[in-house]
């Protein structure tokens, strides 16, 4: 059974699922991946916020839920589940934490699919926090948020998702306005005729309105709102956010920014290129440093001899010369050793043993200079907020 083409055939159909660009985006990738995407992407909405807006969470889970259980009932080839959208809720307490709910007229059997799906489902949504079931039998679980996003690096980590999301509803927005106005339009069309007589009944055409152009600024608006949000903490927290560069217990710098730490790490992986490639001394000499050639200098302790040779012919006789016959005689030629060159070498190379000591330090450094980011990157973000005043004024009456 092709599982992607038959689960992508079910979330085109489930209502609101157009509505999350991001999600589909997600599932694009197929069932398995397609469930990680959209458990992290769900996890990262509900840690980037103090409060959850209820609307927008009572649409988020119990869409992830239903396509979770569609995605097991379509693996092990189940019949389809009596359950829509409208079985399952999910609310923010006083305390904003998440309160899960299953309508209690599904029948037990579909419970304990769904008790299985539902495990799964808290298990990819931990970094939320904590879950406890507070009524068993109707399938009520409290999730309580203990990971708000309270801390740099997860704004960091959440931020492109964000950037992402409100770019692609931009593109949408921008060419449902230029090319879908028949979106924004209702009519009734009828016929009046000329003659009384005329008892023909002609049905009335209705087109309907599907949305506003308000209606489709305060959706887009949402997801610019949260990327303004996420971009101003990020920015108003970087000024704070710093952490000195520590090695062996030691500091070895002052507190630096933690966007610079983030350069000074890439920069320093490209350095760490240039300390590999440092050629070193040839092997099978000994060496030793002449400070008479200057600073950093070596010299081979015993020269290097060569020497000079020339070809030199000889013979010799193998058999004396007769009345008859000429000498039988056997010639050869030698190299023989005429001289001999002395060679001195100096180098300004440095040792395989000195290369190590400079890469492990290289190494050393970037692991601590990558401490330090993550140490200033834990600082307690910002809650400063800028979107719905931005937009606020652009649609001030």
């Amino acid at each position: 059974m092709n599982y992607d083409k038959a689960l992508a055939e079910f979330v085109e159909k489930m209502p609101g699922y157009n509505d999350l660009p991001e999600f589909k985006t997600a599932f694009s990738l197929g069932y398995t991946k397609g469930m990680q995407e959209t458990l992290a992407l769900l996890t990262d909405k509900l840690n980037s916020v103090e409060k959850p807006d209820s609307e927008a969470l009572n649409k988020l889970i119990p869409i992830t839920l239903m396509l979770m259980i569609e995605t097991k009932r379509i693996i092990k080839s189940l019949p389809k589940l009596p359950i829509s959208l409208s079985y399952i809720r999910a609310e923010v307490d006083e305390t904003n934490n998440i309160l899960l709910m299953i309508n209690s007229d599904v029948k037990e059997d579909t419970k304990h699919i769904m008790g299985d799906v539902i495990d799964a489902m808290l298990n990819g949504l931990s970094e939320i926090g904590n879950s406890t079931v507070v009524d068993a039998k109707n399938l009520k679980i409290l999730i309580k948020r203990t990971n708000q996003m309270s801390k740099l690096h997860q704004l960091l980590a959440v931020e492109s998702d964000l950037d992402n999301a409100q770019t692609k509803v931009l593109e949408e927005t921008t060419t449902i306005f230029a090319k879908k106005g028949q979106l924004f339009v209702g009519a009734i069309k009828k016929l009046e005729v000329f003659d009384e007589n005329d008892t023909t009944v002609y049905p009335e055409e209705r087109f309907e309105l599907t949305t506003t152009v308000d209606d489709r600024l305060d959706y887009q608006n949402k997801f610019i709102i949260d990327y303004f949000d996420a971009l101003l903490r990020k920015e108003t927290t970087n000024q704070e956010a710093k952490a000195a560069i520590n090695i062996d217990g030691k500091d070895i710098t002052g507190e630096l920014p933690a966007t610079f730490l983030l350069a000074l790490e890439k920069k320093l992986i490209r350095v760490r290129s240039v300390y590999l490639s440092i050629p070193t001394l040839q092997q099978g000499i000994r060496w030793e440093i002449d400070s008479s050639l200057g600073e950093n200098i070596f010299r081979a302790k015993d020269p290097e001899i060569k020497f000079k040779t020339k070809k030199v012919f000889k013979h010799q006789i193998l058999v004396d010369a007769t009345e008859h016959h000429p000498a039988q005689i056997e010639k050869w030629e030698e190299q023989e050793n005429i001289g001999r060159y002395i060679t001195e070498k100096w180098s300004g190379l440095i040792t395989s043993s000195r290369k190590a000591e400079l890469l492990k330090r290289v190494d050393k450094l970037i692991i601590a200079v990558k401490k330090a980011r993550q140490k200033a990157n834990d600082i307690t973000a910002s809650k400063d907020k800028v979107g719905e005043l931005l937009f606020d004024y652009i649609h001030k009456n």
